[in-house]
């Protein structure tokens, strides 16, 4: 039975009738699951669906909607995709859909919360590291369970996915750091870590890479699909300042010849009730920009 109560977390900001949050929790079973911005969970769209790995991007209610939508963006393994592996494709690279809006009851139909073992991307962690690493996270979730009397738990997901810039960069610090210091060691330093950008690298992940995209024929016409209540972030058009108007006024005379344009401009001037000290200045600007080009063709 799929779970049917949705909590939202804090709110990131308002635009309009928008209201966007920094994530939220379902309930299933006994547990609540709590998913944030940015992270990862696996996702199987349908009992025959290859299991593929979810990013969440966006979460907010609008006024059109009574329940939380949300924006999502699936990651496929070459080998799932129609055209299959091809010879660009890297080791540890991922195929990308499209950004596409479902709604947080339908999306949490199709994560999978726990049984998946993924074995695949760049591992940072040594074998006796990631033994003492999950040793201390189970030792923090009995005290945390201790602690709290509902059973709160993350989606887990062992992966990971950076852009390819930032893929590149990592391999050359695991490369660097193979026969001095352990990537534990360059995390944990401030200094090295500033200098190689690894804040966001996440030690105990499977790292995995994106660059492309493609167009998933059973995505397309999805029924949990609804691209149509994605968030319009537009802001209202600004007014044309005045110093705008008189630019536009110059650049249409530029079009045509010195004496005309100059004729144009100052009927036009005269027609707005406008001053004659204000014509005399573009009228004095306009023939000294058409003046100049021919100075220099005849010298």
């Amino acid at each position: 039975m799929p779970p049917s109560i949705i909590k939202l977390g804090r709110q990131s900001g308002e635009h309009g009738s928008y209201t966007f949050y920094r994530s939220f929790s379902y309930q299933s079973g006994r547990k609540w699951r709590h998913i944030k911005l940015g992270k990862f969970f696996f996702v199987r769209l349908n009992k025959n669906s290859p299991i593929c790995i979810g990013e969440l991007q966006l979460v907010w209610t609008g006024r059109y909607s009574s329940h939380p939508l949300t924006s999502v963006r699936l990651y496929f393994l070459p080998e799932q995709i129609p055209d299959g592996r091809q010879s660009h494709h890297g080791q540890d690279e991922l195929v990308a859909t499209d950004k596409m809006v479902v709604h947080a009851k339908d999306l949490i139909k199709w994560i999978i919360c726990d049984g998946v073992e993924w074995r695949l991307g760049l591992s940072l962690m040594k074998p006796n590291e990631a033994a003492q690493n999950s040793l201390k996270n189970l030792e923090k979730n009995i005290s945390c369970h201790k602690c709290k009397t509902i059973n709160t738990d993350g989606v887990t997901c062992d992966v990971q996915v950076i852009d390819l810039k930032s893929y590149c960069k990592l391999r050359t610090v695991v490369k660097r750091a193979a026969n001095e210091l352990s990537f534990l060691q360059i995390l944990n330093c401030p200094k090295l870590s500033a200098i190689y950008d690894l804040k966001h690298i996440q030690p105990n992940k499977y790292i995995m890479f994106c660059k492309e995209t493609f167009l998933c024929a059973e995505l397309e016409n999805h029924d949990f699909r609804c691209d149509h209540l994605a968030p319009n972030l537009k802001g209202r058009p600004r007014k044309k300042t005045r110093g705008k108007q008189v630019d536009s006024k110059l650049k249409s005379c530029t079009e045509s010849s010195p004496e005309q344009g100059v004729a144009g401009l100052v009927s036009a001037n005269k027609s707005g009730n406008s001053s004659s000290a204000e014509s005399e200045k573009v009228c004095s600007r306009r023939m000294y920009i058409g003046n100049v080009p021919s100075m220099f063709f005849f010298i």
